[in-house]
């Protein structure tokens, strides 16, 4: 390509260049936009026309940025910090904290932990808002779907900050009315099996469960550790569990002792670019401290 020009990038050609970065793809960056994937293409051929150069490699998984267009976001993203930290800065008032934080967790974390601690946060920043996304999936950070992820994790991101909340552990579990109706037998192997489905092959839980009963067939199979846990308090079998909650739940009766060889350490995490701004901060160092595991 050559450039007609010595183009001018301007704030809304690097809002554009951000978005199909974030989102792989014309359609969620269009998305992010709130603009139609058309008007997208449009705009990048534009830009590249106008710049001389490629941005982005085009194939039917999408667009993928080269080392120019990573460049130019990089830019992209420090300015976008920062303007959020002026329009942050001219919300507050008395050094209130205001804003919104998006955190992503896992469902199992985010219900036993996160949110009980809200009240409080609350209390602390009457101005904060939250955004609380539950997957089972990690949010991509640097792509800012999240500003804060609380993760299982045993290394970090080298990008990311992050600071150890301790490990979580795991034991097996069975309702006490069923336990009961079983004559208070710890065999694991007579009782039906509640595990998570594959969508989380790498589990803890998972490896433990084939590793040491490769043998047992299960019969329920379920997509998260809260729903895992509902179908063990309901009675339906046995079931690997976060003691963090298990362990203080008056329906539930332990089968095994926490299982050294299953369990994972959880992180909070933010992103470099984002982690001194008022509002990801404070939540950041609350929840560091708020949450503990082990």
């Amino acid at each position: 390509m050559n450039a007609s020009t010595q183009y001018q990038l301007s704030a809304a050609d690097l809002e554009v260049l951000l978005a199909l970065t974030r989102g792989g793809n014309l359609a969620e960056a269009g998305k992010r936009l709130a603009a139609n994937a058309s008007t997208v293409f449009r705009t990048v051929q534009r830009i590249e026309k106008q710049l001389g150069q490629t941005l982005f490699t085009r194939s039917r998984a999408g667009y993928l940025a080269n080392d120019m267009a990573l460049s130019i976001v990089s830019h992209a993203e420090r300015i976008e910090a920062e303007l959020d930290a002026a329009r942050t800065a001219s919300l507050a008032t008395h050094n209130e904290v205001s804003g919104i934080v998006r955190l992503t967790t896992t469902d199992s974390i985010l219900q036993g932990m996160v949110i009980p601690k809200l009240g409080e946060l609350a209390a602390l920043h009457p101005r904060l808002q939250l955004e609380l996304l539950a997957s089972n999936e990690v949010a991509n950070l640097s792509k800012r779907d999240a500003d804060i992820a609380i993760r299982g994790t045993a290394k970090p991101p080298e990008h990311l900050v992050g600071h150890h909340l301790g490990r979580s552990q795991f034991a097996l579990y069975v309702s006490k009315a069923l336990f009961e109706a079983k004559g208070r037998r710890k065999d694991p192997n007579l009782y039906d099996w509640i595990v998570l489905d594959d969508v989380m092959p790498d589990h803890p839980a998972m490896k433990w469960r084939k590793k040491n009963y490769p043998k047992v067939v299960p019969r329920y199979h379920l997509g998260s550790l809260v729903a895992l846990g509902e179908a063990v308090r309901f009675g339906l079998g046995v079931g690997m569990m976060s003691n963090f909650k298990a362990k203080n739940d008056p329906q539930l009766q332990a089968l095994t002792p926490v299982q050294d060889d299953c369990g994972i350490d959880v992180w909070i995490l933010a992103h470099p670019e984002s982690r001194h701004l008022r509002r990801i901060a404070a939540v950041y160092t609350y929840f560091s401290k708020a949450i503990r595991f082990g």
